[in-house]
């Protein structure tokens, strides 16, 4: 059968190796043109029921029911092989499972009962800590802390502190001084100032007495002890605790930056107020001071 080769546009002669199309266009093609395969090629000459189809765009195959019954098959065929694969590997691998499940179920029962103890452990900790600052803070409960004070080669401390107490109008006598001392200076501490004077008074009332003087003095200058040099203002507060030391701090910090309105000490506690008409709210922890720095970042 002659005819002209869509590809190449020339005669398709009975001497050339040539293929026709059963799709709907029938047309004729070189052997060549197309991209079968010898094998392919071979196929198709020997077998009567074989067809080709060119998939040119201007070329649409037939439907055939049993061709598209072979494409469904071949299709979910390929589509299931992943999934034979798949299940093929969970079978080998069921059985190690199945060994490892006991043991990985005994091992998860221990780490439960490991967490358990840890949490219990850390409970206990933390009521340790609870027992600590608050000894800590009982063991303060007499003590005064002296900020300021210019310091004098030579000096008598339990003097130092009884001129400061007289100018607040209370007069102490060394009987009622258990300790007066210059505490160590921080290395890391450049802000210049004297040490701070610790005193250890031998009871609270007195400790109480000289705190009330303090603040309804609203303060206390070194010329009113004696002191002849530049002039500068004298603290007096409560020994607290490092870790209320710190709250104290971060608590005045809020004060500076105006997100309180006040902040204060009493008895190793710390409280602020919020607003000036605001109730006082206490500090125990640093969870508090997160959540009350949390309240005012919301506007709360």
């Amino acid at each position: 059968m002659a005819g002209v080769c869509v590809v190449c546009g020339e005669r398709v002669k009975n001497s050339h190796k040539g293929v026709n199309c059963e799709g709907q266009c029938l047309r004729r093609f070189h052997f060549k043109c197309t991209v079968l395969t010898e094998e392919e090629y071979k196929d198709l000459r020997k077998n009567n029921e074989a067809q080709w189809y060119c998939h040119r765009e201007d070329c649409e195959r037939p439907l055939n029911l049993q061709t598209l019954q072979e494409a469904v098959s071949r299709a979910i065929s390929d589509a299931l092989q992943p999934i034979r694969t798949e299940i093929s590997e969970l079978r080998t691998s069921q059985t190690f499972i199945s060994d490892q499940y006991e043991s990985i179920k005994q091992l998860l029962g221990e780490m439960k009962e490991k967490h358990q103890a840890i949490d219990h452990v850390q409970e206990h900790i933390g009521k340790l800590d609870v027992e600590v600052e608050d000894t800590n803070s009982y063991l303060r409960r007499n003590n005064l802390v002296i900020s300021c004070v210019p310091h004098q080669h030579g000096e008598d401390t339990y003097e130092r502190v009884m001129n400061i107490t007289k100018a607040l109008n209370i007069e102490l006598t060394v009987g009622d001084i258990d300790v007066a001392h210059r505490m160590p200076v921080n290395p890391h501490s450049s802000n210049g100032r004297p040490p701070n004077i610790l005193v250890k008074l031998v009871n609270r009332w007195q400790k109480d007495r000289i705190l009330e003087a303090i603040f309804s003095k609203k303060g206390l200058k070194a010329s009113e002890i004696g002191y002849k040099g530049p002039d500068c203002n004298l603290y007096i507060s409560e020994h607290l605790t490092p870790k209320a030391d710190a709250l104290a701090a971060a608590c005045r910090a809020l004060r500076r930056d105006n997100k309180i309105f006040q902040t204060w000490h009493r008895g190793g506690k710390i409280y602020v107020r919020v607003k000036k008409d605001g109730n006082r709210i206490s500090i125990k922890d640093e969870s508090e001071l997160n959540s009350l720095k949390k309240q005012l970042s919301d506007g709360k």
